[in-house]
Parts: C-alpha cells; structure tokens; sequence
C-alpha cells in the first residue's frame, strides 16, 4: 500500500536523481550502452557520459568564464607541485647518479 509519504518521496526521488538518466537517454540519444562485453567497459562508458552531463552542468551553473579562471588556478597548483617534485627529485635521490654520468661522458668524449 502506498502511504502519501511514501508517494512523496517517491516524486521527490524522480526529480533527483531520475532527471539525468532521462537528460542523457532523451536528449543526448544514449538509449543502450555501445560496449556491452564486460561490465568493465560498460561501467567506463557510461562514465564517461556522467562525466560529460556534470561537465555541462558545472558550465551551465557557473558559466564558462568562471569555469576557465577555477581550471587556470587547479593547473598553476599542479604546475607548481610537478616543479617541487622534479626539484626534489633532482637534488636528492639520483644527484650522485647524474653527476657520475656527466663525468663519464664527458670524459668518453675526449
């Protein structure tokens, strides 16, 4: 039996979370899954089409300035971690390795 809790939660769950599925297979054309050998490619699939539909929704929230100004500061953050890292790695771990290297070479050169 179905109580008018129930049948609210039930229109509360389709606007929610039905609403992208319905977005994706009516508007985008994505009505069966392409890959269906394994659950694996599925899964990576239908991924992918989430990926996009949030995608979209974050530069039709946002905007497409505001998107590109969060991206260019994510991208100067990894920029900046990737130049630590490879200084890091550089002065530290194989300092002695690269040093032996060059003097060999140039050596062999002569």
């Amino acid at each position: 039996m179905i109580t008018p809790t129930k049948a609210n939660l039930y229109k509360r769950r389709q606007t929610i979370v039905e609403n992208p599925y319905g977005t994706i297979k009516l508007q985008w054309g994505f009505s069966y899954i392409l890959t269906k050998k394994d659950i694996q490619r599925a899964s990576a699939d239908v991924g992918l089409i989430f990926i996009a539909y949030n995608f979209r929704r974050l530069i039709s929230i946002l905007g497409k300035d505001v998107l590109k100004k969060y991206f260019k500061v994510i991208l100067s953050y990894f920029y900046t971690i990737s130049l630590s890292i490879q200084h890091y790695i550089k002065n530290s771990i194989f300092s002695g390795f690269f040093e032996n290297r060059k003097q060999k070479f140039s050596y062999s050169c002569f």
